[in-house]
């Protein structure tokens, strides 16, 4: 309530008599410097120019697919941007209400005759905030940059484990088209030598179509590796937003390298890792929140001061307003619930989350250990084996003509198993990377370490 209000009466002209003109003015422009240009996001070149066409290197490594990634990712530009209005609205949070200006001006006449009197009033209304409410306000709003700036961050790890499994997927498709192809030429020359024996009559029609039908397969396989390579390039090109592959070959290796650490203590790396930032920004968030909440139950005070004053008249009359809130019925209740409840589910959301993770984390540990065994039983005994027999059938067709397709089984069954090692150094890598994006470093110990 206003305390110059019951004099207002006397300012407000009888209907046609006189015209009333009030003026509200905010001063937004005393802050007029905070207003400058953000600066540009950490990812300005997806941002700033989403037509640039990435320069790919033609031998592409896993650090360049990386690189390309954090500069030109699509999926980053966004997120970017989420930061720099994060930090604007933190900003824009510790603003206190400018304060406005009222200018009133009125003409009374009792009758035509009579001389009009102008009256003029002028006041400067400020509101102030009570309870805190600022400072809880940017409280929270730093909070929402911190978990801006974490999903940002999270994204980056995020993109590049994708590239990691995307570059790994493309050097497995090259050693299936590398090994489909010493399949067929090894057909080959298994022909070639089947052919000088037709012409002796040691070997006879059928063997050499046996040997026609296991090179058209081959060859299926083949086409059907190469077909996979290309869309694993072209899946990798994606993830730095272009439409097609610019490099002509990945270069790196499947293999493993360094020694897996125990599961205790993966998992208490994961203890550690960017859920558990995220986790305690929420909660530091849901208690920032219900602290505003509270803070919402004070009523402001508005404040108002100026001058009235009559022509002709004695001195001014110098005016005091003061307008405040009586807290009867609404006291924020509904919002204090609200933010008490949010706190309660975000912290039975901690919990879940907490035993999630552990339950990933022990799923992608597990499965990359068997896939780094079963890679290395196939290196050390299958592959071994495959090959001594390939070798003990060529030389038996070599000195005697006999048992063409038991050697074109044999040789096929050892690039089966090949093939069969480089899925298992796939799916070790892939669930590598994803238990390094869960936990946010590196998890595999070099051998210096």
């Amino acid at each position: 309530m206003n305390a110059s209000s019951p004099s207002e009466s006397s300012l407000v002209p009888r209907a046609g008599a006189a015209v009333v003109l009030t003026l509200a003015v905010s001063f937004a422009g005393l802050n007029g410097a905070d207003t400058a240009n953000p600066r540009a996001p950490v990812a300005t070149g997806s941002a700033a120019e989403p037509e640039a066409v990435p320069e790919t290197p033609a031998r592409l490594t896993l650090d360049d697919a990386v690189a390309l990634a954090m500069e030109f990712s699509p999926a980053l530009a966004g997120s970017s941007w989420q930061v720099q209005t994060a930090e604007g609205l933190a900003l824009q949070a510790d603003k206190i209400p400018n304060p406005e200006i009222e200018l009133r001006l009125s003409r009374i006449g009792e009758s035509s005759g009579d001389e009009d009197v102008a009256r003029r009033r002028v006041i400067v209304r400020q509101d102030l905030e009570l309870g805190g409410k600022r400072g809880r306000r940017v409280d929270l709003a730093q909070v929402d940059s911190r978990l801006a700036d974490w999903s940002y961050r999270t994204g980056r790890t995020e993109v590049a484990a994708t590239v990691t499994m995307r570059f790994v997927e493309v050097l497995a498709a090259q050693r299936r088209v590398e090994l489909c192809r010493e399949l067929i030429d090894y057909i080959e020359r298994v022909h070639a030598a089947s052919a000088r024996m037709t012409e002796t009559g040691s070997l006879g029609v059928v063997e050499m179509q046996t040997i026609v039908q296991r090179r058209g397969q081959a060859r299926i396989e083949s086409r059907r590796a190469e077909n996979a390579l290309e869309t694993a390039r072209f899946d990798l090109a994606a993830v730095w937003g272009s439409a097609s592959p610019g490099f002509d070959e990945a270069v790196g290796s499947l293999e493993p390298v360094g020694s897996i650490p125990s599961i205790d203590i993966v998992l208490e790396m994961a203890k550690a890792g960017p859920q558990t930032e995220r986790w305690d920004a929420e909660l530091e968030r849901s208690r920032a929140a219900l602290s505003l909440a509270r803070a919402g139950a004070v009523p402001d005070l508005g404040v108002g001061v100026g001058v009235a004053w009559q022509e002709g008249s004695a001195p001014p009359d110098y005016l005091l307003e003061l307008e405040i809130d009586l807290p009867l019925f609404d006291r924020n209740q509904g919002d204090i619930r609200a933010a008490q409840s949010e706190l309660q589910r975000t912290q039975a959301l901690r919990r879940a989350a907490e035993a999630a993770d552990a339950g990933l984390v022990a799923n992608l540990y597990y499965e990359m250990t068997e896939s780094a065994a079963r890679a290395s039983i196939l290196a050390d005994e299958v592959i071994p084996a495959a090959r001594a027999a390939v070798e003990t059938l060529r030389l038996t067709f070599e000195g005697q003509p006999e048992g063409l397709a038991d050697l074109l089984d044999s040789r096929r069954d050892l690039t089966e198993v090949e093939i069969e090692r480089t899925d298992a150094l796939v799916a070790y890598r892939r669930s590598l990377a994803e238990l390094e994006h869960l936990i946010g470093r590196s998890v595999i110990a070099s051998p210096g370490e």
